[in-house]
Formats: C-alpha cells, structure tokens, sequence
C-alpha cells in the first residue's frame, strides 16, 4: 500500500484546520481592540448619568466581519450559557442573529431568548425596556453583539424606522454596550439623529489597498501567514512581487477571496502531492470557479491532433497566467470592480489564532 499521499480524511483535516485559523491583520486587531474599549465602558463603577454606546462593525461579504466577531468572543472569554456567581448568573456577553426581515417584536425575543426569559404577549414597549434592562444589569451584561444586524434594513413597512426607534430606548434604557454587525447598508442608521449621537466611529472592512503602504504590506503579510499555515514541503513564495500581484489582481484585496482559492489549490497540493502552491495550480483553481457553463466550439478540422487539456484556460483572462500586456487589462478591470469582489469569497469560520507581522512580507516583496 502506497503511503506517500494522506488519505482524504487527513487532506480534509489539514484543509480545514487551515481555513479555521484566525489570519489577525492589521484591520482584524485594529475591530477587536475598539470592541474591547467600547466593553470597557461598562467596567467602570456605576455613574448614575452614563448610558449605553452602539458600535457598527461593517463590511462586504469576506471582509472579515465573522473573524472578528470570533476573535473578539475568543479574546473576551465568551460563554454561551450563564455563569453562577456569589450574587446569581452572570452573563457579561450576549450574541445573538438578527433575524431576517426582522419586526421590532422579534427583535426583543432574540434578546430576551439569549437571556433565558420568555416575553409575554401582554408586555407593552415600557415593560419590555424595563425588562431588558433589569435583567442585563442582574447579570451583569456589558456589551451585546448583534449579528446579521443588516436585516434591520429589510424590515417591512416602518418597520426600519420602528427598530431604530427601539434600538435608541435601549441604549437609553440599559447600560450595557451594543455591536451590531453587518453589510455596508447597516449604515443607514447613523441617519437617524438620536441614533448616531450615540454611535462611536463605525469600523469599516474593506479589502487591502494595493496603492497604499500599508496596505500593501499587510497584504503581503497575510500571503506569508496563510503560506505558514499550508506547511508544504517546499515554499510556494506567495509574497513575492508577481505571486502577490496575481493573486491581488485575482481577489481584489479581499481576504476571504483569497482563502478561498488557497484553500481549494492546498486541498489539490495535498491529494496531487504537490510540493508547493504555484501560479499554474492557483490559475486551474481560478478557472474552474469563475467558469462559466459556455461550451468552447469543435473545431471544423475533425481530423486535427486534440488540445492538451491544460492549454484550454484561457491565458490572457486568467490572472495567474496572463502576459504582461494581458495583465495591465485584467487589472484594470479589477481596480474598478474591486470593492464588489468580495461577495465571491467563501466564508471562514475561525477558532485559533496566529499572526507574525509585517517584516518579512515587506522585506521579501522588496527584494
């Protein structure tokens, strides 16, 4: 029995051990440290004047959102059930879904679900706020993580304005802090006057920017970390000057995205047993998922010697491939859709964490 290639079950094990690590860029650690202040609000001794402050934590699909609502109730020691204390359960952190197209009813069910208490059909708006409040300062609440909180923006009728409202009577009611996170519309509720006096500075998600220093080099950076993470026998030099511009050109910047065609090509090196992650590997993987169901025509020649197959990607379309010429195109192309790229990222999901700097991408990309 031929013991050189992993069977599916370990290539399976090592890819999504990959795709769970936490990557902590500059954006993921700069999201995490504000959570963390705005939390911070509520340790401090009681003033009978001070109230609750929301915190929207934006971005586009891949931009990170899931990571830092992960890493935030990792670092923060976060338990979904209540914990017994000398004066009763304690609940520091509550993390709930915003449901979709959600009503304000609804709304105060998830909250009060979370805490394990049910709501009456009886209870008016009053009683409910008094409720909420009551029991968040019971257990000691300090902030509430709302997920998904972009469906308030799906609400039905008034119903957007209707949940604003009630958002604003929380934070008046309750001492305890809010994060709500969700797509770029989740905005909108800094229109809304008595809301945004009470909003911090939003933190906003967007892919890394190529132009800019820093962006480039936490690009890089993120390429050497994920690179670590493969452990394949030999480098696959993602950071390098044309490997980092083909895979920029190819994601946009988007995190996400770019886990997403690793993810799939060091699934490939593992069962192939393949050495390292190269350009033409990342081009196969790149075509097979922006392929389209278009069939290429027969050739009229019916007598003429097949094309290899590895010759029918498309050089001067695929990144990873592409001239110098063909190249500068594909990269116009993608500064100007760039920011809408990440709805094609594949989602992660996270639990461990690890990151080394900046240094060496930098370094490397300079050389």
């Amino acid at each position: 029995m031929d013991t050189a290639f992993p069977t599916k079950i370990e290539v399976m094990e090592r890819v999504l051990t990959f795709e769970t690590d936490i990557i902590l860029h500059e954006q993921i650690r700069d999201a995490v440290e504000k959570l963390d202040d705005i939390r911070t609000r509520s340790k401090v001794p009681e003033i009978e004047s001070a109230k609750g402050r929301g915190l929207l934590v934006v971005g586009d699909s891949g931009a990170g959102k899931t990571t830092v609502v992960e890493e935030f109730l990792l670092s923060a020691g976060y338990q979904k059930d209540p914990v017994a204390g000398e004066d009763g359960d304690r609940m520091p952190i509550l993390h709930i879904d915003m449901p979709s197209s959600p009503t304000r009813r609804q709304v105060v069910k998830a909250i009060m679900n979370e805490l394990g208490y049910p709501v009456r059909d009886e209870w008016n708006t009053a009683h409910i706020l008094d409720q909420i409040s009551y029991l968040c300062e019971q257990m000691g609440v300090e902030i509430i993580v709302i997920d998904e909180a972009h469906h308030i923006m799906d609400a039905k009728g008034d119903g957007e304005e209707e949940i604003s409202e009630f958002l604003k009577s929380l934070l008046n009611a309750c001492k305890c802090q809010f994060a709500l996170f969700g797509l770029p519309t989740l905005l909108r509720l800094r229109g809304y006057a008595q809301l945004k006096r009470r909003f911090q500075p939003p933190v906003v998600l967007v892919p890394y920017h190529w132009d800019m220093t820093s962006g480039r080099s936490e690009f890089l950076a993120v390429l050497d970390e994920f690179e670590t993470g493969m452990d394949l026998p030999e480098p696959s030099n993602l950071s390098e000057q044309w490997n980092a511009l083909r895979l920029y050109c190819a994601t946009g910047g988007h995190i996400g995205l770019v886990s997403k065609y690793l993810s799939e090509a060091y699934r490939r090196a593992l069962t192939e047993g393949l050495p390292c992650i190269d350009m033409e590997l990342l081009a196969e993987v790149y075509d097979d998922f922006e392929r389209g169901t278009e069939q290429a025509p027969v050739s009229k020649d019916y007598l003429a010697d097949p094309i290899d197959d590895a010759r029918m990607i498309d050089a001067a379309t695929n990144p990873f491939l592409a001239d110098r010429e063909s190249f500068d195109k594909l990269w116009e192309i993608m500064s100007s859709k760039r920011v809408t790229m990440g709805l094609m990222s594949k989602p992660r999901k996270v639990e461990k964490t690890r990151f080394k700097g900046t240094a060496k991408a930098v370094r490397a990309f300079k050389e």
